[in-house]
C-alpha cells in the first residue's frame, strides 16, 4: 500500500491546523486585527485557562497540542463515518455532494434531537441572522 498520499495529507493537515491555532491564539492575545469574532469577552474563564497553558507550555508547544488534538478528532470522526458508527455522516459527504452530510441536514432544517445544540441559534447562524465569519463551514 502506497502511504505517501496519506503522509502528505497528515503533514498538510497538521500545518493548516497549526496556522488556525496560531491565528486563534493571536486573536485571544489581542494580536489579531479581525473584528468579526464575537463573544470572546464572555468567556473569561476560558481565556484565563488558555493564558495559564501558554505560560506553562509556551506558545509553540500549546499550538502543537491544539493541532494534534483537532487532527485526532477529525480522523476519529472520519473513521466513525466510514464505518457507519454515525447516523448522519459528521465530516463526510454523502455520494454526489461536497459538504458534510450533517451540514446538509442542518441546512434543510433537520437537526437530530440527540445533539446538545441550540437549534434556533444554529439555524440563525446558517441563515445569516447571527453573524459568522463563514456560516457554511
Amino acid at each position: 500500500m502506497d502511504t505517501n498520499r496519506l503522509r502528505r495529507f497528515a503533514q498538510e493537515s497538521r500545518s493548516k491546523l497549526l496556522r488556525i491555532a496560531e491565528a486563534n491564539l493571536d486573536h485571544l492575545n489581542g494580536n489579531s486585527h479581525t473584528d468579526q469574532l464575537v463573544e470572546i469577552a464572555e468567556k473569561e474563564q476560558l481565556l484565563n485557562k488558555i493564558q495559564k497553558e501558554l505560560e506553562s507550555k509556551g506558545k509553540e508547544a500549546f499550538k502543537e497540542e491544539i493541532a494534534y488534538t483537532w487532527f485526532n478528532r477529525f480522523i476519529a470522526l472520519r473513521f466513525m463515518d466510514v464505518n457507519e458508527f454515525t447516523e448522519i455522516k459528521t465530516v463526510s459527504s454523502s455520494s454526489g455532494h461536497f459538504q458534510p452530510e450533517l451540514l446538509e441536514a442542518f441546512k434543510e432544517g433537520h437537526c437530530p434531537d440527540y445533539l446538545p445544540v441550540s437549534k434556533s441559534r444554529l439555524y440563525s447562524i446558517l441563515n445569516g441572522t447571527i453573524p459568522s465569519r463563514d456560516p457554511q463551514k
